[in-house]
This record gives C-alpha cells, structure tokens and sequence, in this order.
C-alpha cells in the first residue's frame, strides 16, 4: 500500500492549526468566512476543499496573508515528504483504495505542528 494524504487535507489542517493557535473555535471562523461551522467543520477536515475567497477571508481572520498560508501549506508537504519518504501528496482520493492508503489525522495532524514549529 502506497502511503498518501490529499491537498485538501494538508489546507484543512493548516487552517484548523492556524485558528486553534488563536484559540478560535469553528463557530467563530466558519460565519466570518461566509459557511456554517458544519461546512467549516469539513474544510478543515479535508472532506471539502475551501474557496480562493474562502482562503482570503480566513486568512484575515487568521492574521495572516494568502502568500503566508500558502508557505505555510508548501512547508508542511515539504516536511512530510522528508520526514516520511514515499509518502504521496495527491489532488483527490483514488479510486482504488486497495493499493492506497490514507494517512491518519492524528499523524497528519502531528506532521503539520512539526513543521509550522520549524519556520523561523
């Protein structure tokens, strides 16, 4: 089994890391970037993928930039991929999930405070 984790996964997890360093909750996000906290919910989960005005607005919340966040995304895959060789960061599920395995949130999750830690 290959080892993956989807884009829309690693943006969800940068933008959930993002918001609990502030100490925000979903309810607060969510509305100030026009989407319940369900629909939030799934952004940052990776089950839905966030807009470019989505992105935008949060990132003003967040206090921070789209160019920041974006770093922020290309760190984490950066440090992924070094610290978890063969691991594959893909566009969307396959569709074959006998020869794919997902990486878990919880080490996702792990993987993404590692990494955001290592930015200067």
């Amino acid at each position: 089994m290959k080892p993956y984790v989807t884009y829309t996964q690693i943006v969800g997890a940068v933008l959930r890391h993002n918001r609990v360093k502030l100490g925000l909750e979903q309810k607060d996000l969510g509305p100030a970037v026009g989407v319940t906290r369900s629909q939030w919910s799934r952004i940052e989960t990776g089950g839905s993928l966030a807009n470019l005005v989505q992105i935008r607005k949060a990132c003003r919340v967040l206090f921070t930039t789209q160019i920041t966040f974006h770093q922020e995304v290309q760190t984490v895959i950066r440090h992924m991929k070094k610290a978890h060789p063969g691991i594959l960061v893909i566009d969307e599920d396959p569709s074959d999930d006998s020869v794919w395995c997902l990486l878990a949130r919880k080490s996702l999750k792990g993987i993404i405070c590692a990494a955001l830690e290592l930015q200067p």
